[in-house]
């Protein structure tokens, strides 16, 4: 379709077995996947104007559909 040449991949393994030329997944260094950043990074508090909010615009996060429940953040809450 448009001409685009599709690759062959059939797993997100495959992909990145060729990304790493060919590195087995054990193989790849922690730091090469680690999050961790040499930027400074400061937490202060900063004060917060509240305003009020309309039910609608919260309904995506108090909606109580099943779909919503079953996420891996609404059964970390559940447990809390």
């Amino acid at each position: 379709m448009l001409g685009v040449v599709q690759p062959a991949y059939q797993t997100s393994q495959e992909v990145l077995a060729q990304a790493m030329e060919g590195a087995a997944m054990g193989s790849i260094a922690g730091e090469r996947l680690s999050n961790r950043t040499s930027a400074p990074i400061e937490v202060r508090p900063q004060p917060v104007a509240l305003q009020p909010v309309g039910i609608y615009q919260l309904d995506g996060i108090v909606r109580r559909a099943l779909s919503l429940q079953m996420t891996a953040d609404a059964r970390q809450g559940a447990g809390a």
